[in-house]
């Protein structure tokens, strides 16, 4: 998980994640991994190296976290990401799920959109959006 964590604090800043520094990015992604959170988290790899990943959660049919490093985006790794958390809630059998990102992060809602999720609500900060299940 460590690789991963670095990669979050590193190409995701700005996150409160990040803000609350490694130890804390580390222990998240574990987390997911735990029995009771009924979670799961893929890592995208290019010689060896993590240059992704992806974490959900069936407890709150949530998109928890998404990463590519900036050197790799645009490659199609968010897409196989994305199809990775599909396979998971497919697996549970559950139709829909759903991801919060800020309302400033328009390059991630495009990111979205462009994946087919909907736009379903906003608050002060953020935006949700749903995907049904290919």
């Amino acid at each position: 998980m460590k690789p991963l964590a670095r990669l979050h604090r590193a190409a995701l800043p700005d996150t409160i994640n990040s803000h609350l520094g490694f130890g804390h990015l580390e222990r998240v992604y574990r987390v997911m991994m735990m029995p009771f959170c009924k979670g799961m988290v893929s890592v995208a790899l290019h010689d060896g190296e993590v240059v992704g990943g992806v974490s959900a959660s069936a407890v709150s049919n949530m998109l928890t976290s998404i990463v590519v490093d900036p050197e790799y985006r645009r490659m199609g790794i968010g897409r196989l990401l994305v199809n990775a958390v599909d396979d998971f809630f497919r697996a549970k059998r559950t139709g829909t799920y759903f991801v919060e990102t800020r309302i400033a992060n328009e390059s991630a809602q495009a990111f979205y959109h462009r994946l087919g999720f909907t736009e379903i609500g906003r608050n002060r900060r953020d935006v949700t959006l749903r995907r049904e299940v290919p």
